[in-house]
């Protein structure tokens, strides 16, 4: 060390000396108060407090458990619904749920049986006698009553219909369809008719009401003019199959009735008419 630095460094041990721990603790002993306070210092406690926990939030209950459970009563539900459900006689139909396509498979389906219960199985049971005739496209043609009479009558004269396009409206609870409708009776002397039709369901998708753009009175006027025609050429079998009204539409007037139309249309100035 240079001459300098220990004078600096002597200097320094004069102003502020490091005195030695044995002379120290002499010192402290000497001077109690001074040893009481050293020794409460040392003594202090230094310990970190205990941390409280900090509290773990209630787990959250996991809701799709409940949810799945609930979807399946309801779809369980639903499926009971359908099976339940029973149809004008004791075959249930297949009926619509609100579901579009099926609503059109109804109309479809109850077109293609052809059978008098079968066709009344997509017809709501408070639904009128005249849903059956505007069902075939002739609305008012026929004044019965009963349901099944009134489809007797219709599958006599050999009514059908050739669906040509069905569409939802309505928010897919009515249907529009375009059918071609024809029979053996109305047919040969030129009615037979593209009309429009529209469908309308009760809530277990069974008909409840049919609107057809065909105007009744296109086919009564045949119907007059073929009883006129009947009288005079065949009064014993017009005597047979008509009242005061004019002709009865029975099954059996029917049968009588179509071995004459050709003759009827083929002798008449205003059949058959052309679309």
């Amino acid at each position: 060390m240079s001459e300098s630095a220990e004078r600096i460094y002597a200097l320094l041990v004069d102003v502020n000396p490091v005195p030695d721990i044995e002379d120290l603790q002499t010192a402290l002993a000497e001077t109690p108060h001074l040893y009481v306070i050293d020794t409460r210092r040392n003594d202090m406690q230094t310990q970190t407090p205990p941390r409280t926990p900090a509290s773990t939030p209630p787990r959250r209950r996991r809701l799709w458990i409940p949810a799945l459970a609930g979807a399946a009563v309801v779809v369980a539900t639903v499926i009971v619904s359908v099976f339940a459900f029973g149809g004008n006689d004791s075959a249930s139909a297949p009926v619509a749920q609100g579901d579009g396509p099926d609503l059109i498979k109804v109309v479809e389906d109850m077109y293609a049986d052809g059978t008098v219960e079968g066709t009344l199985r997509y017809v709501a049971e408070d639904a009128s006698s005249a849903v059956i005739t505007q069902i075939f496209g002739r609305p008012g043609t026929y004044a019965i009553d009963d349901p099944r009479e009134l489809l007797s009558v219709t599958f006599a004269l050999n009514a059908e219909a050739e669906v040509t396009e069905c569409t939802l409206f309505e928010n897919e609870t009515a249907v529009r369809c375009t059918a071609r409708h024809r029979d053996d009776f109305h047919g040969p002397a030129g009615l037979e008719f593209e009309v429009e039709e529209t469908f309308r369901f009760d809530e277990a998708g069974r008909i409840m009401d049919v609107s057809a753009l065909v105007d009744p009175r296109i086919y009564q006027a045949m119907d007059r003019a073929f009883g006129s025609w009947l009288q005079a050429e065949h009064p014993e079998i017009h005597a047979e199959t008509s009242d005061s009204f004019g002709l009865i539409f029975t099954e059996e007037a029917i049968a009588a009735f179509l071995p004459f139309v050709e003759d009827f249309v083929a002798q008449s100035p205003d059949y058959p008419v052309t679309e």
